[in-house]
């Protein structure tokens, strides 16, 4: 499976927090992980988070902005001090809402003429032009934007992102007969 959305904080986050930190900071420690962002997949189990993956790079899928606007930093700004070796100061608590994010994609393949419905009250980001080509959702490299939001609960932003990006993908409008 491929992930297609993200949000901040995890909806069990006290639940998973404290097992979840042991397993990162066991695997950073390990593999001797300095000075540097690190992406980390984990997946939970009856026996709590188990670590799947991990790699010394920033995260896709817009987790570098769900994750920055929830902490309030820029996660960009912040690998980049990192790597040139500046102090950096982390947040200790957040001071944004719980955010999420979805990418656009298609189910089909397409000529793009224009968007589809876009709720005014969150964030859009399109990555195409009226004439672009549009190809079936496969992989990352086939998607065409995202959009992202916050709110007080995460599980309500969420399902309103989700809403949002299906909403906005059934209404693109395609050059007739190419899609």
């Amino acid at each position: 499976k491929m992930p297609i959305g993200h949000g901040c904080p995890h909806p069990e986050d006290e639940r998973l927090f404290e097992k979840t930190e042991i397993a990162i900071k066991q695997a950073v420690q390990a593999l001797e992980i300095r000075n540097c962002i690190c992406n980390v997949d984990l997946i939970d189990t009856p026996k709590g988070p188990i670590l799947i993956e991990i790699a010394a790079r920033m995260g896709g899928t817009c987790l570098p902005e769900v994750c920055g606007k929830y902490w309030g930093i820029n996660m960009y700004q912040l690998a980049i001090n990192i790597a040139l070796g500046k102090q950096i100061t982390l947040p200790q608590i957040p001071t944004g809402k719980p955010t999420f994010a979805h990418v656009l994609f298609s189910e089909k393949d397409g000529v793009f003429q224009s968007p589809g419905t876009m709720n005014e009250d969150l964030e859009w980001t399109i990555d195409i032009e009226e004439g672009d080509n549009i190809t079936k959702f496969l992989g990352g490299t086939d998607r065409f934007g995202h959009v992202m939001g916050s709110s007080e609960s995460i599980l309500e932003i969420e399902e309103k992102i989700i809403a949002a990006s299906i909403d906005f993908t059934n209404t693109i409008k395609f050059r007739e007969g190419e899609k």
